[in-house]
């Protein structure tokens, strides 16, 4: 609506002949305005709820198109500043969403050659009718441009967690290799101290490195995963661990998780 309000408006006055109009977007406080033709004529709000008897409280209840002749000789309605235009007849038609609810309100007034005649409700009414359709078939439209766009970027992170779990695969292999040589050496007796506590690091290392790839295979889902009741102290330790290779160095982490939070 707020795209093409104006451009609706504008085909409205141009097959109803009129010189002024607005239309009004229906929001949950109030009646905002999208364009005006005569400007200054339309204020930019109308807050609910609407004037009792006013042309637009009554089309939101009546929920169809209003035809006046002469505003001021309609008893159902209160006239409003509608002699300053020098001409009474009056028209207001309502634009709807798929749920039969009012969008938007189109009032037309000032016919070039009035009054308005009932004619001119019948071509409003079809033009309305159009006017809903679009909406809606815009509405769906933008819909399934959504769900494209959702499904392309699951696609993506599928295709980034197969890759990524192919890539801990192989780097699975290749840290049992370095686990496997390291607890050969340390099982051997014969290194040094200083030897032997390289290696007890080299060993440590590894099974970080493990860890890490086994979070990654759980990321990409390429392993199977079993619930069950866990410390949550640990698990906030490691979540700031990983969050903490996403976040610039000069931004500081400062924690306070207690142990034994069940």
């Amino acid at each position: 609506i707020e795209n093409c309000g104006s451009l609706l408006l504008e085909e409205f006055a141009k097959h109803m002949d009129a010189h002024g109009g607005s239309i009004y977007r229906v929001s949950e406080k109030n009646l905002e305005l999208i364009a005006s033709l005569d400007a200054g004529h339309a204020v930019q709000q109308i807050p609910f709820p609407l004037e009792e008897r006013s042309v637009f409280a009554r089309l939101m209840e009546k929920k169809e198109p209003i035809f006046l002749a002469d505003i001021e000789e309609d008893q159902d309605v209160v006239p409003s500043g509608w002699k300053q235009y020098g001409d009474n007849s009056l028209l207001v038609f309502p634009i709807f969403d798929s749920d039969d609810e009012v969008i938007a309100v189109i009032s037309l007034h000032s016919k070039k050659e009035p009054p308005f005649f009932p004619q001119d409700r019948d071509i409003g009414e079809i033009l309305a009718s159009f006017a809903s359709e679009a909406f809606q078939t815009a509405k769906v439209s933008s819909a399934l441009q959504q769900s494209e766009e959702r499904l392309k970027q699951a696609q993506k992170m599928e295709a980034i967690g197969t890759l990524a779990g192919g890539i801990a695969h192989d780097f699975n292999n290749i840290l049992a290799a370095i686990m496997g040589y390291t607890d050969l050496s340390l099982f051997t007796g014969t290194c040094d101290d200083m030897v032997r506590k390289n290696l007890q690091q080299v060993k440590k290392a590894g099974k970080r490195a493990r860890d890490l790839v086994s979070q990654i295979l759980a990321f990409s889902r390429m392993e199977e995963l079993q619930s069950s009741a866990v410390d949550i102290s640990p698990i906030l330790k490691e979540a700031l661990k990983l969050l903490r290779a996403t976040i610039p160095s000069s931004v500081v982490i400062e924690s306070q998780i207690q142990e034994g939070l069940g």
